[in-house]
């Protein structure tokens, strides 16, 4: 079972590499730049807060949960 703390690359073409639905996470995007989000059905990422180095052009690299299922 994945906990706080351990990262996970998103691996596209693996939906097992993904968090759980309604999960509150923490994502690294490409450029470095970070977030704090939750994720939803579909692979979407919804951002609660991030940094300003985010933008369209950058995707997500790898994520942790910010607390326990």
């Amino acid at each position: 079972m994945a906990t706080v703390g351990d990262w996970h690359e998103f691996v596209e073409s693996d939906l097992e590499t993904y968090p759980g639905v309604g999960a509150l996470i923490e994502v690294v995007y490409e450029n470095g730049a970070r977030a704090q989000a939750s994720f939803s059905p579909g692979q979407h990422i919804n951002l609660l807060s991030a940094s300003a180095e985010i933008t369209g052009a950058t995707a997500p690299k790898r994520w942790r949960y910010l607390r326990r299922l």
